[in-house]
Order: structure tokens, then C-alpha cells, then sequence
């Protein structure tokens, strides 16, 4: 048998609840029902821990020792200072400025390429790259905030241990002020990016920079997290597992085609997948 005391001042407590108008006999059968029940329940063996007990003993232990993240659309909303200083650039430039979805969905891969591309030749792309630093570097790269929850996740992981590193396609010297602004520096072991001299480029070739830096740990105990198709193909290249966010700048399907390990909405989906819950052991 059971104790039956919490059962009555739990009982007693909804009485104190209850509009006077309503009599406590309303609640009398239910609780009798409720006490002989519980009072033929089997005791708790004491050497077995209870639900609150267990509940309590849970943890989360990281899933993956090092995590590479994205920056851009992944965990800063960047794009404000990003096409505010490309319509800068095509207008002092003097060339017609593409439409606002055309220069979102710039967002995410080395912007060299995608002007030389939209231009015609690297020269065009270079000029305006110029043109697009004048803003960005003094004003741009600020107009900037970071996604709720992803200064708490990575806080979080550097706790447990975990070895953090940014690998974004913006120039290393972009990302770095950038990451100290935010008050994130302090989180990531390395701060990976391009290079303004050509030698990294693509997200691969910065994904292969990151892992060097870290000590090239085996691919199974790392973990990419991107938001566009270039992080998942940059992370496959390396055989590193990847985890899409979609909070970002992809387009419409774009996540799916591209099959990353899982896709989640935000970081509060993520850290469900950057810490798994193990119950801790009793003495």
C-alpha cells in the first residue's frame, strides 16, 4: 500500500480552487475514486529510482565531437546588408540591377562566381566585387542579426566540449569581424572562409581548410550544418554527414534535391540533433 497523503493534499488543493458556488461534495466520489486506486497501486521498490528520479537523471551528451556551421543563412540573417550593398554596387556601377529574387537567391554560394557568371567575365566580376566592398566592409556586413536560439546552442556545445568551426564561403576576413561582433568568437576553435588571393574558393575547398585546422578528425564524428545546396555538396565531398536548416536562403525544393541527412526549421529542431539524451547510471 501506498502512502495516501499526497493524494489528499492534492485533493485539497483543487477544493481551494473550486468558485464558491460549487459545493466540495462535487469533487468528494472522484476523490475516494481516485485515493482507493492509487492506494492499491504496488510501492515503489526502493531500490528502484522513480519517474521524477529518472526524469532527473536524464543528460545530453553531444552526438558529433566537432560541428562545422555555416555562416550566412545558417546562423546569421545577413541578407539586408548583402543586397542592400549589391544594388549599391550595380548602381554606381551603371549596369541595371537584377530583381530582388534574383539577388536572394545570390545569397549562400561565393558571390565571385555568381557575378561572373551574371556579368559575363571574371574582369566585370571583379570591378563590381570592388564596387560591392565600398558598402559592404564599413556598413554591410553589420546590417546583420543573429537566428534566436543559435548563440545559446553554440554557448551549449562549447560547453560539452565540443570543437566548433565556421566554414562559410565569404572571405575569412569578413567572417571573422563578423563572428566578434556577435559576441560568438569566443565559441569556435577556427574561423574558416575564402581567401581574397583565389587559393579557397568553393565551399569544398573551404570545408577541406576547416578539417585540416581541426586535425582531420574521421568524417563520422563530424557534421556539417548549411543552409543552401553548395553545404551539402561541399560536405559530401569530404563524406561528412549534414543537417540542412531552413530557415535560410534556399529555394523552394532546393533542400530536398540536394537529400542532406535531415532538415530542420530552426536551431531549437537542431540541437535535437547536436545532443542526444542518455540516462546517467546509478551507483
Amino acid at each position: 500500500m501506498v502512502a495516501i497523503g499526497w493524494q489528499c493534499r492534492y485533493a485539497t488543493g483543487l477544493l481551494r480552487l473550486l468558485p464558491s458556488p460549487v459545493h466540495p461534495f462535487v469533487f468528494f466520489v472522484p476523490f475516494v475514486f481516485f485515493v482507493v486506486c492509487a492506494s492499491d497501486l504496488p510501492a515503489t521498490r526502493p531500490d528502484t529510482p522513480s519517474t521524477c528520479a529518472i526524469l532527473a537523471s536524464m543528460k545530453y551528451q553531444p552526438t558529433y565531437p566537432y560541428v562545422l556551421f555555416d555562416l550566412d543563412g545558417t546562423l546569421t540573417d545577413s541578407a539586408p546588408g548583402i543586397v542592400r550593398s549589391l544594388v549599391y554596387a550595380f548602381v554606381q556601377s551603371g549596369v541595371p540591377v537584377p530583381p530582388e529574387s534574383t539577388l536572394y537567391a545570390w545569397l549562400g554560394p561565393p558571390l565571385n562566381d555568381t557575378l561572373t557568371a551574371h556579368l559575363g567575365s571574371a574582369e566585370a566580376a571583379q570591378q563590381m566585387l570592388l564596387r560591392y566592398r565600398e558598402r559592404y566592409i564599413p556598413i554591410g556586413m553589420y546590417e546583420n542579426s543573429v537566428y534566436a536560439g543559435m548563440p545559446e546552442l553554440l554557448a551549449d556545445l562549447h560547453a560539452a566540449g565540443v570543437q566548433i568551426a565556421l566554414a562559410t564561403s565569404k572571405p575569412q576576413v569578413y567572417a571573422q569581424p563578423i563572428v566578434a561582433h556577435f559576441g560568438l568568437r569566443p565559441y569556435f576553435t577556427y574561423v574558416g572562409g575564402a581567401t581574397l588571393d583565389g587559393r579557397i574558393t568553393t565551399k569544398a575547398e573551404v570545408i577541406g581548410d576547416v578539417l585540416h585546422q581541426l586535425g582531420n578528425p574521421d568524417p563520422a564524428q563530424c557534421v556539417m550544418i548549411g543552409d543552401r545546396l553548395h553545404d551539402v555538396a561541399g560536405a559530401r565531398d569530404y563524406h561528412l554527414p549534414v543537417i540542412a536548416v531552413r530557415h535560410g536562403y534556399a529555394p523552394e525544393g532546393e533542400l530536398e534535391a540536394a537529400a542532406p541527412d535531415a532538415i530542420v526549421a530552426d536551431a531549437a529542431e537542431l540541437r535535437s540533433y547536436l545532443f542526444t539524451p542518455h540516462r546517467a547510471s546509478h551507483a
